[in-house]
């Protein structure tokens, strides 16, 4: 089993400081991507090996990717195959040994009959193309070598927008034994870095997903692994926005503005599509709980509160989104 090094341990709406994507959880359908381009095609895997192209140039961190490579022995992880040193441009949307559900049960070798596909495509026209990866119908390399036979599954895809964010999304999924499938954890690993030196095996801050998966907490300044209480519930998607990508860019069924910002004495929003907002609380830069209401207008008073940084978080019908604001 991994061992688990948590820096600061925020609560689930504190995470943007030194991380500089804001992130939010809400539930979209889950649709098989069209048009996928198989890059193993009949071909059984095990711990797959396949670079990515994007199509386009995606800025993740202080770096501008071309491709994405599967590989460091789990397939389910991306790396950036065009890094020169040991410390490597790294993202976890799925964190588990996984392996093609016709993998041959006695000799574990790649060959004919793929039950799982991995696979990509790029949609949309230029300024708002997505890279769209999918892991469909995959199995688990703890199930097979635990009985020779492959019962669970799972369904996960990657988004990565041209204009910075990175969405992971979730599918149908059987899993029977847990910490079989997950190598002796629990649930999934979900997180992203700026890099990951493979040398000493540590990463760069990044951001980690861990306890409940439907409204997980997280670690702004992670620099190991972090792990889901279970895999994520079928349309469950993660969303990591980039600081700079403004409100217009975001999408319109999760996205609420704020209208000012900094605020003196009010602190004001607009929900998009007329959202229902369930709850609000706010939190210091500390992670400290200083307000919660279930607000009946667009806007509470805040006139109390002492200048400086501080996040909301808004609970909606669909999920919850969090902003940061700066109090005068």
């Amino acid at each position: 089993m991994r061992t688990f090094l948590f820096g600061i341990i925020f609560f689930s709406a504190i995470f943007d400081l030194q991380a500089q994507y804001e992130f939010s959880v809400y539930t979209a359908p889950y649709t098989p991507v069209p048009n996928l381009i198989s890059l193993n095609g009949t071909m059984t895997f095990d711990d797959p090996d396949f670079t990515i192209p994007f199509g386009f140039n995606f800025p993740y961190y202080s770096k501008v990717l071309d491709s994405l490579h599967t590989g460091l022995g789990y397939g389910s992880t991306l790396y950036d195959p065009n890094e020169q040193s040991d410390s490597l441009s790294f993202l976890s949307p799925f964190g588990a040994d996984i392996l093609d559900r016709g993998l041959d049960p006695v000799t574990f070798d790649p060959g004919p009959g793929a039950l799982s596909t991995l696979g990509y495509s790029t949609t949309g026209a230029i300024g708002s193309r997505i890279l769209k990866i999918e892991w469909r119908n995959i199995g688990f390399y703890g199930d097979l070598d635990d009985d020779g036979v492959i019962e669970d599954s799972a369904n996960v895809q990657c988004w990565f927008y041209e204009n910075g964010i990175i969405e992971m999304r979730f599918g149908d999924s059987k899993i029977t034994d847990a910490t079989r499938d997950f190598d002796g954890d629990i649930g999934p690993w979900v997180a992203i870095y700026p890099y990951r030196d493979t040398v000493n095996r540590t990463f760069g801050d990044g951001i980690g997903l861990f306890g409940p998966p439907s409204d997980p907490l997280y670690d702004a300044f992670l620099t190991n692994y972090s792990i889901l209480d279970s895999i994520p519930p079928k349309n469950t998607v993660y969303r990591f926005t980039p600081e700079s990508v403004g409100t217009k860019d975001i999408l319109a069924q999760e996205q609420i503005k704020l209208l000012g910002n900094p605020v003196s004495s009010a602190l004001a929003w607009q929900p998009n599509f007329n959202q229902k907002i369930i709850s609000l609380l706010i939190y210091d830069t500390q992670g400290k709980l200083i307000h919660f209401s279930s607000p009946k207008e667009s806007h509470i008073d805040v006139g109390d509160l002492r200048p400086g940084t501080y996040f909301g978080r808004w609970q909606t019908d669909d999920g919850f989104v969090i902003k940061k604001f700066t109090k005068l």
